[in-house]
């Protein structure tokens, strides 16, 4: 297991904002594998490649929500407060 997921594990966070664009994997290849760890822990996509596939895609593996960074930081702050408020 990846040692990042290990330690999230660990570390149980309330909830996670992560990009599609990573270094070495993708927003939903890595979202999959905290999801199946952590399944409880809200995860918000916050990308510059929002379109509805992604959307879709990240949906359908449990991401909460998708925000395009065009959409702004006040949008989302306002998708965080509201997760943190459902969980």
């Amino acid at each position: 297991m990846n040692s990042g997921i290990v330690v999230l594990a660990e570390l149980l966070p309330d909830l996670i904002v992560m990009d599609f664009k990573m270094h070495h994997s993708d927003g939903l290849s890595a979202a999959g594998k905290i999801l199946q760890v952590t399944p409880s822990v809200p995860i918000i996509m916050f990308t510059l490649y929002k379109t509805d596939e992604l959307e879709a895609a990240a949906k359908s593996i449990g991401v909460r929500c998708v925000i395009g960074k065009e959409d702004g930081v006040p949008t989302l702050m306002r998708a965080i407060e509201a997760q943190l408020r459902s969980n």
